[in-house]
């Protein structure tokens, strides 16, 4: 009787897989966090993430720029393996092949629910020519939240600010005047 009931404890808490919350940020020192030691850029919400839960400490990005390293995340095999080893426009062609499995797919399997807030990166955009365009629902995750189709990427959505002169098409302008010489860490 005893040994039955420590097993179901067991298998109890087996049935309840952790939550996984991966924060990625492009050109982050791996200094500038206080989780990790500077003293100067407050960073509360990240630290108390990092105390309860993991933190890379002897770890390299497998590439100095985004859409290679993210592939390379993604699907844990070097970016030459997958043919992305530079960003990649937004007109490219050669955005991360449906033939990789990735990570979200992994856990998909795996009775997760998968979600993606921000940069995609990793495909281009019709709206800029690219004939094929490679979604993250179509990488495995679940939903997608601003990183697809005129979303965050290539330097032009962070709201209400604008990359050169094409401004985000779901953003009224209008509303958000920018000021002449403001930037956008001024309205954070």
């Amino acid at each position: 009787m005893f040994l039955a009931l420590f097993c179901l404890s067991f298998n109890s808490l087996r049935a309840k897989p952790p939550n996984i919350i991966f924060v990625l940020a492009d050109d982050l020192g791996w200094s500038e966090l206080g989780c990790y030691g500077n003293k100067f850029n407050e960073t509360p919400h990240l630290d108390a993430l990092a105390k309860r839960g993991l933190r890379f400490t002897h770890a390299y990005a497998s590439a100095p720029v985004c859409s290679p390293y993210r592939a390379a995340f993604l699907t844990g095999q070097y970016p030459a393996r997958v043919g992305i080893l530079d960003y990649l426009r937004p007109d490219s062609e050669n955005g991360l092949s449906t033939q990789h499995i990735t990570l979200p797919e992994m856990l998909q399997n795996n009775g997760y629910t998968t979600g993606m807030i921000g940069k995609w990166h990793l495909s281009g955009y019709k709206y800029h020519g690219a004939k094929t365009v490679v979604r993250p629902t179509d990488h495995g995750f679940s939903w997608n939240i601003g990183s697809e189709i005129k979303g965050v990427g290539n330097g032009a959505n962070f709201s209400p600010y604008v990359f050169r002169t094409q401004p985000v098409s779901w953003i009224d302008l209008s509303k958000n005047k920018l000021g002449k010489d403001e930037y956008l860490t001024d309205r954070l």
